[in-house]
């Protein structure tokens, strides 16, 4: 017999109670619509059954809810970890601060790779990283950019060219890395 961990129960008391309450009202609400101004009750009526609807798909998700323990991983023996951060026209103090939140994470530097890709193929951009490359001197930091748009060597349109060019070069540079992680240019990581 597989037991249901507690948080599973709370969703599924809650997730009941919902259910309850949407057969309870949706019947009632339609009943009671205000026929003398059909023009406001109408889209009423839709807006709370699309809510509905949403509110009993959300509860169906997550009845089966489950989180991985976490795994702890003895010291030195963490994986090489590879964050990309695409970036295109973004200032450099955001994309510095999702890059510095990204490298002050609890992770030994030396398994940390940063690249920062530059679709706009910003000077501000490339200053930023060589910075970054002084300030991290264990980290490996890397500025890279992909082939301009409309190239034929380019991997893709807009973002997603951003990132293949970037996953590629990570892959050639870093094949002994495990992880990769991209991360957008204002995402920054809000807890170590």
């Amino acid at each position: 017999m597989r037991l249901i961990s507690p948080s599973n129960w709370r969703i599924r008391i809650g997730a009941c109670i919902l259910a309850l309450g949407v057969v309870l009202y949706i019947p009632w609400m339609l009943a009671n619509l205000n026929t003398a101004a059909l023009w406001l009750a109408i889209p009423f009526a839709i807006a709370n059954l699309l809510l509905a609807v949403n509110a009993l798909s959300t509860a169906i998700n997550n009845w089966q809810r489950s989180v991985p323990p976490p795994r702890l991983l003895a010291p030195g023996d963490e994986p090489m970890v590879i964050t990309i951060i695409p970036t295109y026209g973004e200032p450099a103090w955001m994309v510095r601060n999702t890059a510095v939140s990204t490298l002050e994470q609890d992770w030994p530097l030396a398994k940390l790779c940063l690249v920062v890709s530059d679709d706009a193929h910003s000077p501000a951009i490339a200053e930023m990283t060589a910075r970054l490359r002084e300030g991290y001197p264990d980290a490996t930091i890397h500025y890279h950019e992909p082939p301009r748009h409309g190239s034929p060597e380019r991997p893709g349109d807009a973002k997603a060219g951003n990132l293949n060019s970037a996953l590629a070069m990570a892959y050639h540079r870093f094949p002994h890395a495990t992880v990769i992680e991209t991360r957008d240019a204002d995402d920054e990581v809000g807890d170590r």
